[in-house]
């Protein structure tokens, strides 16, 4: 009898199917500013973490950022139903940074099944106010609330913890990623210094560890024998 209810009870526990989850593609943010090619790493940086948000978020399905970069020259909907033809959501945004500072961000949410908008919004921030870095998270939340999708006491906490308050620090850091992504040998080092800085200026910025972590990896993957560079790293911070 026991293995009778037990089996009946496991039959109603609901199943979790993570295909079922919004799929969502958040692709590269364009940049509209008096020096584009400044704000671009910015832009970039600010994709990575919207996605790195969204993906705190357990109702949501989303594609990692390593992915996403195939797509910042050619959004079409046809590349990306091509690439991607599960995807179901898009997220895009501009980012727009005059010449006293000032950052809009407008960002848009569509449905690919039928073309409609969901959702948009224009945030305005001042790039030395440290509230740009509660726009990702702030994203993160209206998508999933636009998706009817929950998020959990917990995810909401993660949402809310800031990679930093120092914006000289955030700076570097955001100036390392760009780097460290240009895959080069002579990139990878000058991203290493730039990580440096910007643990230097906040020590507690642990984003910037795990970076400078991640730029040796590589560096020793691709780069460097081990033995000659896993010394540099130790005692380092």
């Amino acid at each position: 009898i026991a293995l009778f209810l037990w089996h009946r009870h496991s039959q109603t526990l609901p199943l979790s199917n993570p295909h079922s989850k919004p799929y969502i593609l958040v692709v590269p943010f364009d940049v509209s500013a008096v020096n584009t090619e400044k704000w671009a790493p910015f832009a970039d940086q600010i994709t990575r973490e919207v996605i790195l948000n969204m993906r705190k978020i357990s109702g949501l399905r989303v594609v990692p950022a390593s992915s996403v970069f195939v797509f910042k020259n050619n959004k079409s909907r046809e590349n990306i139903a091509a690439k991607l033809p599960d995807v179901r959501y898009l997220v895009d945004a501009v980012v727009s940074v005059d010449e006293d500072g000032k950052l809009q961000l407008t960002v848009e949410l569509e449905n690919l099944a039928d073309g409609k908008l969901i959702w948009d919004k224009h945030y305005l921030s001042h790039i030395d106010d440290t509230n740009i870095f509660s726009v990702q998270s702030e994203i993160a939340s209206a998508v999933s609330q636009s998706l009817k999708v929950e998020i959990l006491s917990g995810e909401k906490h993660a949402l809310g913890k800031l990679k930093t308050n120092n914006l000289v620090a955030y700076e570097r850091y955001v100036l390392g990623q760009h780097q460290a992504n240009l895959l080069t040998h002579e990139s990878l080092l000058q991203s290493l210094e730039l990580f440096t800085e910007a643990i230097a200026l906040d020590p507690n910025f642990e984003a910037a560890y795990l970076a400078k972590a991640n730029a040796y990896r590589v560096l020793m993957t691709y780069f460097e024998k081990p033995i000659t560079t896993l010394p540099k790293c130790i005692g380092q911070p």
